[in-house]
This record gives C-alpha cells, structure tokens and sequence, in this order.
C-alpha cells in the first residue's frame, strides 16, 4: 500500500544562488557545479573529504541545471501555475482511494506549484509506486532531486565558510596569524572542530543521496526512451559522476558521444571519460 504523502514533512532549506561560470564556452548545465567551484576558491576540500569519508579519491563533477531539469523546468512541467486540483482536494481523492494513482500526482503537481518540493517529491515517490512506468514522472522527479543536491551543495558551501569565519583558518586549526589562533597558542579548538564536521558530514550525505536517487532514475529513463535523446545519457553520466558512481558515469558518457559524437559537449565527455578511467576524478572539467 502506498505510503501516505499526507505525513511528510518539508525540509527547511534556503539554497545560495548558484555562481555562473566563468567560461562561457561550457555547457548550460554546468552553471551549478559545486565541486570544481570549490577546487578553484578552496583547495582544502579534498583533504578534508578524504579524512572525513575515508576514501581514495573523491569524485568531483558537474550537473545541477541540465536542460529539463532547471527549478523552472520543474515547475513547468510538473502544472505549476496551472488551475489543477489543489494540494486540499488532491489529498481529499487520496483519502477516498488511496490506491488512487492520479491522487498522488495531482498532490506533487499542486505541491510543486505551491514550492513545496520535499513534499511534492514524497508525492511523486508515491505515485510512482502504483505507477512505476511514467517516464514523464520519473523525469520530473530526477529533475526535482537535482535541485535539492543542488541545495545541499550550497549549504555545504555555506556551513564551511561560517567555519572559516569564526576561526580565521583552515579546517585542521587557526591561523597562527590570526587573533583566534595565538589566542590558542596553536592548539585546535577540538570541539568547535567536532560540530563543524559533523555538519558537514551531514550536508554531504543528503547531497550524494539525492544525486544517487537522480542517477538512478535516469538510468531507468533512458531503457525505455529512443537512441536519438542523448542528453538523458548525458543527464545520467553527470548525476551518476556526482553520486560517485564512476563506473555507470563512465558507461553513460560512451553512450552519449555513441549517440551524438559531434555534439556540443562532446569534449567535456572525452575529458571526463579519460580522467575517471585514469583515476583522477578530482579533474575540474572544461
């Protein structure tokens, strides 16, 4: 049985306006790249990330506002601004059948139109559970789910600089320049550091699931979709790229230049292609 979108609760999230990119040669999409934003203003981040998960290299990449998948998209095509059913009368249709598919997508419609994107994702969820074949649906929820990775990687980018700000250093301890840090004496405010981290650690964890969650979509998309819509592999290799599931990013960047070898981002997928078989996934695209 479905599970009840009425129980769900937003998330607070207040996401930072993503930086363009400097290059205007790139793709459209990369405009919300997170981490080679990072690499460029801070080169602590992969030391960091390496202490904190432990693993051997971390994978930076690119993705956030793929054609289709903008926050405007969203709402386009999910009836915002239409004159559907509200979010009161989608939840009154599911109360009287709650196996009632179309219920729950007229709730992620309504809740989507009134900005309520945690509970319209929940909504989608469910609507997908007793529709699992409506491809429009999962592309419209692969599409919401990059937004809110998007919204976790600003507020990572956030929380850091707070850090930064309150210390006047690095992540392993206070400038021995700055007032903090011969306050201290060199020694780290181990606690301060403790809560910092964990923060952190949190952020990053719910920005890698909703990538993971998008990458996984688009991998069920792009079975039942023709061999002329190269930009859902190109959708899927980037997703997948920032969940850190290199080997299917690999495999959706081939299919991509397959499909479409003289495209405009063909370059960006040799490159990328060639830096994950390499090993070096930390290599800012361009």
């Amino acid at each position: 049985m479905a599970r009840s979108a009425q129980k769900r609760r937003p998330r607070n999230q207040t996401p930072a306006p993503p930086k363009k990119p400097k290059r205007p040669e790139r793709p459209a999409y990369e405009q919300q790249m997170f981490f080679p934003r990072l690499i460029r203003q801070a080169k602590w981040v992969f030391v960091f990330l390496a202490l904190v998960f432990a693993v051997g290299f971390v994978a930076f990449g690119v993705g956030g506002n793929i054609p289709g998948t903008g926050f405007g998209d969203i709402l386009a095509g999910s009836g915002g601004g239409s004159a559907g059913p509200s979010a009161g009368e989608a939840r009154d249709r599911i109360k009287d059948d709650p196996r009632d598919p179309i219920g729950y997508r007229q709730l992620g419609e309504a809740l989507s139109s009134d900005g309520k994107q945690d509970e319209a994702i929940a909504a989608y969820e469910d609507y997908l559970e007793l529709r699992p074949r409506d491809v429009d649906v999962k592309q419209t929820l692969a599409g919401m789910y990059l937004s809110r990775a998007n919204s976790a990687r600003d507020e990572y980018a956030n929380v850091y600089a707070q850090y930064q700000s309150q210390t006047g250093a690095g992540l392993f301890g206070p400038s021995q320049d700055s007032q903090f840090g011969r306050a201290l004496g060199g020694k780290i405010d181990q606690e301060f550091q403790a809560i910092y981290s964990q923060r952190l650690n949190e952020v990053n964890q719910r920005m890698q699931s909703a990538f993971g969650k998008a990458a996984t979509l688009y991998s069920q998309i792009v079975v039942t979709h023709p061999d002329n819509e190269p930009l859902l592999q190109l959708q899927l290799a980037d997703a997948a790229y920032q969940a850190r599931r290199i080997p299917l990013a690999v495999k959706a960047y081939k299919a991509f230049l397959k499909l479409s070898p003289d495209d405009q981002n063909a370059a960006y997928a040799r490159q990328q292609i060639a830096a994950l078989e390499a090993g070096a996934a930390n290599v800012q695209p361009g």
